[in-house]
């Protein structure tokens, strides 16, 4: 078995059957580096054999989530599971930041909570699947995952692929930076 990478951007805590897991890059609008990446990944594989925690609450930083990362791990066949084929098409060319209400309508957020309390509000959602039977829980979960994942793993190439190829290129560059300097609706 091999050896949990230490940990410098993320952190676990487990609250009974509910674990939250936070990770902080402390810089760069909390944006996702390979660093980041390993760390979430080793954390997941970790759950995986944990029967004793039956919802998982991801946060982080206190001053944005996350600012994305250049497509990798099928988040495009992902994002077109949640939004569709249409609006995918518009948030990942367009590149426009929503505010909540739009995100909220969009199927990128489940529900929306006062500022600050977006943690305070998954835990409550996650404490009541907790209550749950665990083994029912684990197989909705599974097979629900299985259907909607179906395909991503074969479209998940592609979308690494393009993001490889592209990530240098100075129109990318300058377009991420342009983003980072919008201001939110």
């Amino acid at each position: 078995m091999p050896k949990p990478r230490s940990r410098q951007n993320v952190t676990v805590e487990h609250h009974d059957k509910v674990a939250v897991v936070r990770f902080d890059r402390k810089a760069s609008l909390n944006a996702f580096d390979q660093q980041t990446i390993l760390e979430l990944t080793d954390v997941a594989r970790a759950f995986q054999d944990d029967l004793g925690t039956q919802a998982v609450v991801l946060a982080g930083a206190p001053n944005a989530f996350s600012a994305g990362t250049d497509l990798q791990w099928g988040a495009l066949p992902r994002l077109i599971t949640l939004v569709g084929p249409a609006r995918a098409k518009r948030i990942v060319l367009l590149c426009e930041k929503m505010g909540a209400a739009q995100a909220l309508d969009w199927g990128l957020v489940d529900e929306l909570a006062d500022a600050g309390g977006s943690v305070e509000k998954a835990l409550e959602l996650a404490g009541i699947v907790a209550t749950m039977p665990a083994a029912t829980t684990r197989m909705v979960k599974q097979a629900v995952n299985a259907t909607a994942c179906a395909l991503h793993k074969a479209s998940a190439y592609a979308d690494a692929d393009q993001s490889a190829l592209t990530r240098t290129y100075q129109a990318a560059v300058s377009a991420r930076a342009a983003f980072a300097g919008k201001s939110a609706d």
